[in-house]
């Protein structure tokens, strides 16, 4: 009966999958998105904006790996950091469809905008079952 009770909870294939999906997605490609667009801009950029951008991509990618190793505040930073990750994309492209000169061109911004919210609803329904919290709460042995 205790044997039962101490039984590790393997790690779910959830968390395998969106882990790994946005240490690549939202991270490492989002950073270097951001450093190629911010390297060729025919304008200069304020540093404050390259900053913000650069940080939560590469926060992003080190909460995904914390995450992946089964911490729950590495649970909880990852879900900061993608709230955050997403929220600039969201700004960014509602900047952009004010700018935009064709209806078609803001379509496929609202479209994008309509993605970065989905994917963002999908991490914190994921990350926030009770199947996956009691993963990441159980007591680890030392």
């Amino acid at each position: 009966m205790e044997d039962e009770l101490k039984r590790r909870i393997s790690k779910p294939i959830g968390v395998y999958v969106l882990t790994i999906l946005i240490f690549l997605g939202l991270g490492v490609f989002q950073f270097l998105k951001y450093f190629e667009l911010f390297r060729n801009a025919e304008e200069d950029v304020p540093l404050t904006i390259v900053f913000i951008s650069l940080f939560l991509a590469a926060f992003t990618a080190g909460a995904a790996v914390w995450s992946y190793f089964g911490d729950n505040a590495g649970r909880i930073t990852l879900l900061v950091f993608v709230s955050l990750n997403v929220l600039w994309a969201v700004f960014w492209i509602i900047t952009e469809i004010s700018y935009q000169a064709t209806y078609r061109e803001s379509v496929a911004l609202w479209f994008n905008l309509g993605k970065a919210l989905a994917w963002l609803g999908v991490y914190w329904w994921y990350f926030t079952k009770k199947s996956v919290v009691a993963y990441y709460t159980q007591d680890f042995p030392e």
